[in-house]
């Protein structure tokens, strides 16, 4: 999927600081995330041998990603 790159977000958590110093808390319902990138998020975080993510790790990526667009 053209821009989702996992290489190009750092997590540190729910919360998060903005160049200008500025903390927001971004919030996002998995059934709000589009259908095809709720998909290449769940690809990107399946490893083999593991369970398949969790709707909040979804949720978790989503929200790192919209910060940071």
């Amino acid at each position: 999927m053209q821009g989702w790159s996992k290489e190009k977000l750092a997590r540190e958590s729910a919360q998060y600081v903005s160049v200008d110093d500025a903390s927001y808390d971004i919030t996002v319902q998995y059934e709000d995330i589009p259908r095809d990138l709720r998909m290449a998020i769940e690809a990107d975080l399946t490893k083999p041998g593991k369970p398949k993510p969790t709707r909040k790790q979804i949720e978790d990526e989503y929200e790192l990603f919209i910060f940071n667009r």
